[in-house]
Formats: C-alpha cells, structure tokens, sequence
C-alpha cells in the first residue's frame, strides 16, 4: 500500500486485501469512517506502518493481526474505537511503540507474548503510552518486566492481570511515586496470576490494590519487595 493512499477521503465503500500483501504503508487508511473491511489482515503481511489505520472507524469487530508481523508502527491503530474482544499480539513482534493502541476503547483482553521486549510509554509525552486510555481493557497477559511502564497503560483500569516470566522473571521494585499498571488498576484489580519462573515480584507491586483478593502462582512462590 502507498503512503496515504485513501487518507481521510470517506468514499470508500470496501477494501480487499489481496492475500500477497506485504506492508500497509503510513495514513493508508486513516480516518476511513465508511469502508467495509475484513479485520483479518493477510497472512503474509510483515509491516504496518506509522498511523495505517489511525481513527479508522470502519475497522469493527476483533482484529487479527497475523503471526510473521514483525513491526508495528506508531499509532498504527490509534482510536480505532470500534475494535473489540481479544487482541492478541503476535510473538514476532518485539516492540509495541507510542499510540500504538491508544483510545481503542472496545477492547476486553490483551495478550502481550514474551517476545515483546519494549513497550513504550510515550517518553515526554504523558498521552503517548502504547495502551493509553484503553478503557474497555478488563484482563490482561504480559511479560512480568512490562507492567512497569508508567504511561503505557494510563487510565486502563483492569481486573486481572496474568504475568508470564518475560525474559527474566523478574518484576523491578518500584517506589511509592510510581505508576505501573498496577496502580492505574488500584479501584479495579481483583485477580493476579503468576507463571512458572516468575521469581520475584517487586517492592510496591500491589500496594494500592485495595480491592485485589485471589493470587494465583503456577510453580514455586516468587520472593517479594518491601511493601
């Protein structure tokens, strides 16, 4: 797709993405309000570019994004509203950058494989987090390092949380001025669960978790921060 091609034009009635597809160039579909289009993206598709699909409200339903994606670019799917169910993050994929997600509202589950390295939390800018504002957001999987970003996750406030053992295992001890996932989900967190080889879990993980009442460990009790 070229960069930009159909960019906020509104006359789309129905796009086909033929199976041969590679890569989904910048803006290519930004702004579409009324195209019909399958949220099953082609098998073979390896690139999507910065803001592809960026406040695409014709993109409805659960979107499938194709194992063999291996970049996914800044904003690609920012307020796609109209998304919902499960999003699943194919395990080619190594970085999640800025207002990749951000104010897709319908989403209910996330699924963040260990491959997943970075997660970006928007640097200086506090709206700029991967999952900013994904408020639908009710459970999520994630390697165990990741939770620590602090703007990644602003305003999602989840229910359960399953950490898997990420590259390390490790959660880093965080300090009383610090906001992870956990404390964006303090009023709503209510379950954890933990993976085999997760073998520590930071100082302040759950400390503003009022409302959390079941912990779960799959394989040995981690060691535990202060607080």
């Amino acid at each position: 797709s070229t960069d930009s091609s159909y960019r906020g034009t509104g006359v789309l009635k129905k796009v086909v993405l033929p199976s041969t597809l590679e890569s989904i160039g910048q803006y290519a579909f930004s702004g579409q309000t009324l195209m019909e289009m399958d949220v099953n993206l082609p098998s073979g598709l390896l690139r999507l570019e910065e803001r592809c699909f960026s406040c695409c409200e014709s993109l409805t339903g659960e979107l499938v994004l194709p194992e063999g994606l291996e970049y996914l670019g800044a904003a690609s799917f920012y307020d796609c509203k109209n998304l919902t169910g499960t999003l699943k993050i194919p395990s080619t994929i190594e970085t999640i950058p800025s207002e990749c997600f951000s104010l897709c509202k319908g989403f209910d589950t996330l699924i963040i494989p260990n491959t997943v390295v970075e997660l970006s939390n928007g640097g200086s800018n506090s709206t700029g987090g991967a999952f900013y504002t994904c408020t639908g957001l009710k459970s999520i999987t994630l390697p165990i390092e990741l939770s620590q970003s602090d703007t990644a996750f602003r305003y999602c406030t989840v229910q359960s949380i399953h950490y898997t053992k990420g590259s390390t295992g490790i959660m880093p001890d965080r300090s009383s001025n610090d906001w992870p996932l956990e404390r964006h989900s303090a009023s709503s967190l209510q379950e954890v669960s933990f993976d085999e080889g997760v073998n520590h879990i930071g100082s302040y993980a759950f400390y503003y978790n009022d409302r959390l009442n079941r912990s779960v460990f799959h394989g040995s009790v981690p060691s535990f921060g202060d607080n």
